[in-house]
């Protein structure tokens, strides 16, 4: 029986939001009396490469390193649905924010395939001048990295980075950078065969998870349950608790 990862995700509006739903988190995962320390994705969006914004572009005067607050209480990844995540992190390396932000609990950065589409030097036809010098600089600080794709976006296409990344991540909807929608159910049988070809990989899907078809995707290969809407809407930290045991229990009776 394998260990599946359940990781409440975040698309905040500002850091004030983001501070909120993290101090319910607290809360939350105290009540379960969880023993090992728990992950949280933080989805950043920049307006551009999906049309939500999130911070650190929006809550003026705040910034996501201000993490370390709850740095003993999480691990957290980053999902980067931005249009230039070189750019991104290049920056938030030289102004020293990759480093406080590796002290501040962040273990993984996920960068998605279709971002780098429109760059010359892109993904699919350079995987090791890109993408690799990316995870070269993140390894630096002992962080992983992930890559993403959208459901109509061919698993083929991200082939030659599997030696390179550390894991991917199917998105479950098609309109990425929204909670809330409906789980496209052709992303399953694509994780089927995805896994029946990698089976060492450890993969996350994130979209559109409920307690439905969680089972579903943990009988597909899934590792990891990305959940936003169906763990935080309109809950306080009792209810986030006793959904996150749901989602728990769910998964090891189906697995």
């Amino acid at each position: 029986m394998k260990n599946i990862e359940i990781i409440p995700a975040i698309l905040p509006k500002d850091f004030d939001e983001l501070e909120q739903k993290l101090t319910r988190l607290k809360k939350a995962f105290l009540i379960l009396n969880k023993k090992t320390k728990p992950a949280i994705q933080i989805d950043i969006c920049d307006g551009q490469f999906v049309s939500s914004e999130t911070c650190p572009w929006t809550g003026k005067g705040q910034t996501i390193s201000q993490l370390a607050e709850f740095a003993d209480n999480f691990d957290f990844e980053l999902d980067l649905m931005v249009q230039n995540p070189k750019e991104l992190l290049e920056n938030w390396q030289n102004d020293e924010r990759l480093n406080d932000l590796s002290r501040s609990g962040l273990c993984r950065i996920i960068m998605h395939f279709e971002s780098f589409e429109s760059e010359k030097d892109n993904l699919e036809t350079n995987p090791p001048n890109l993408f690799g010098d990316l995870v070269s600089k993140l390894s630096a600080y002992s962080i992983q990295v992930g890559i993403a794709f959208n459901p109509d976006t061919l698993a083929e296409k991200i082939i030659p980075y599997l030696q390179i990344a550390d894991f991917v991540q199917f998105m479950g909807i098609d309109k990425i950078g929204y909670q809330g929608q409906n789980f496209n159910p052709t992303v399953i049988s694509k994780i089927q065969k995805f896994r029946a070809r990698n089976p060492q990989m450890i993969i996350s899907v994130d979209g559109g998870v409920n307690l439905e078809n969680a089972p579903k995707l943990v009988r597909a290969g899934v590792n990891r349950l990305v959940i936003g809407s169906a763990i935080f809407a309109d809950a306080d930290a009792e209810i986030i608790a006793e959904r996150i045991k749901k989602f728990t229990l769910l998964t090891l009776l189906k697995n």
